[in-house]
């Protein structure tokens, strides 16, 4: 968004603003259904939603449990996508200040 901003696409970036507002809401309104639970499964204990990879868990599962989920495939596949794509950025930051000066 910044990127746009700075290279004058304002109205580009207002728009990638408000698709991340809705994303947000989109997830706090997931969030929120998952503490609404039917009174027939109040047994069930209530999950959170991975900030890295989205995917479901259980914040009181045990500690064997949680490092199993952050050494899975999906978990450090998005962890990869993630630092691959900031290294994206910083060499094409870097590419379009070498061609500026």
């Amino acid at each position: 968004m910044e990127q746009l901003a700075e290279a004058g696409n304002v109205t580009e970036a207002s728009e990638l603003m408000q698709a991340v507002d809705m994303l947000k809401a989109e997830q706090a309104r997931l969030q929120d259904s998952l503490t609404q639970v039917d009174p027939a499964f109040r047994h069930e204990q209530r999950m959170e939603i991975c900030d890295v990879c989205g995917a479901f868990s259980v914040p009181i599962d045990g500690h064997v449990r949680q490092v199993s989920h952050v050494e899975g495939k999906q978990h450090t596949g998005f962890v990869k996508l993630r630092q691959v794509l900031q290294e994206l950025k910083v060499r094409g930051s870097a590419r379009s200040w070498a061609a500026s000066v």
